[in-house]
């Protein structure tokens, strides 16, 4: 064991904190490495840098690929996948706003890249990073599970929206309110993503959940032009900024079960569960 790996045991939540921060800094700053307007290689260098941190602080077995849990874990995201595949249904119905690319075949599997860059980067940060080190804080106990995992991901919620607020791009209450919506909608999405990840203990499972939910909800992007304007937080439109309040209103209360569901899979996993940045059995 290195000197890292025994700064990282010893004071777990400190290092990965500074590891989780320097990561999405580092993201931030990185210039946009992208194929076809798709950001591919940015996505791709932050989530080989990710897995080698993690590599870096003792969790070699943690990034080996694994097939466990694979059915438990799409039994429990059929409610979340199945949300999300209807919303893609809909936005590939011709509507009149766009029209097909004609290079939209080549786009799909650089988008299937894309997804998979994102997810192995965005779960190596808040699953196998954060979240195992306030686990190996407070995994004793059910309770300290349970608060492991809600601070992880309301981390990962906060972070979707970050650099909108920091940057300025808040400007309206409408866009505050919006913003506080999807912080909501993605603390919701990390809480049963993370509960996956602990009831299975295989981080690809987290991945490929992540993944498959990316690709459904970027797919008619990705194959369309439009003249749609679009921006995560909202727009100077007023209208539009409300309707997309509406739409998260309803999604929030969508992923409800959600919550349910990664809570019961909390309460069947099995105890103490401190994860690879612990020495304790």
């Amino acid at each position: 064991m290195n000197r890292i790996q025994k700064m990282a045991r010893r004071y777990p939540v400190i290092s990965v904190s500074l590891a989780a921060t320097l990561l999405m800094i580092l993201f931030h700053f990185l210039p946009v490495l992208s194929i076809d307007g798709i950001s591919v290689g940015t996505e791709g260098l932050m989530a080989l840098i990710s897995c080698g941190v993690i590599l870096l602080l003792g969790g070699r077995q943690e990034m080996k690929f694994s097939v466990s849990g694979r059915r438990q874990a799409m039994h429990a995201a059929r409610y979340y996948l199945g949300i999300t595949f209807f919303i893609c249904i809909c936005s590939l119905m011709p509507t009149g706003h766009g029209t097909l690319r004609s290079d939209w075949l080549v786009r799909i599997p650089v988008l299937m890249l894309f997804v998979l860059f994102v997810g192995i980067f965005e779960e190596s940060v808040f699953r196998s990073l954060l979240l195992n080190g306030f686990l190996a804080k407070h995994g004793k106990t059910w309770k300290g599970l349970l608060l492991s995992l809600i601070l992880s991901s309301v981390c990962f919620g906060i972070i979707h929206v970050l650099s909108s607020f920091l940057s300025g791009a808040v400007t309206s209450a409408d866009q505050a309110i919006l913003g506080l919506l999807k912080v909501v909608a993605m603390t919701e999405v990390g809480f049963f993503i993370g509960a996956v990840y602990i009831r299975t203990q295989n981080i690809w499972n987290a991945i490929l959940i992540h993944m498959l939910n990316d690709f459904m909800a970027l797919l008619s992007f990705t194959i369309y032009h439009t003249n749609v304007e679009y921006s995560y937080i909202g727009t100077s439109d007023h209208q539009y900024n409300m309707m997309s309040i509406i739409v998260y209103l309803i999604m929030v209360a969508m992923y409800i079960p959600l919550l349910r569901s990664g809570y019961k899979l909390l309460k069947d996993t099995p105890l103490p569960w401190y994860g690879y940045l612990s020495d304790r059995p």
